[in-house]
């Protein structure tokens, strides 16, 4: 179980996305249809994640596996 990333449990969580086509891999005119890979970055504070980068030479951040933490359940539409 993930546990959402802020103290408060029915504080928001917000979350910023930043989409970007990396390619347009097949497009169906008559069916409207664009097939594409695309990079999605998305960006939120976990409040439980937090440290002084001073206790730690100076490290401002870090990736962490997402399979070890909470992430946003985000679904794209076609529409």
């Amino acid at each position: 179980m993930k546990v959402r990333p802020v103290w408060n449990s029915s504080d928001p969580v917000n979350v910023s996305l930043q989409i970007a086509v990396n390619q347009i891999v097949e497009m169906d005119e008559r069916e409207q249809i664009l097939t594409t890979n695309l990079w999605i970055e998305q960006h939120w504070t976990d409040q439980k994640l937090v440290w002084d980068e001073d206790d730690f030479d100076g490290i401002e951040e870090m990736r962490i596996p997402a399979s070890e933490i909470w992430v946003p359940d985000v679904t794209l539409y076609d529409k």
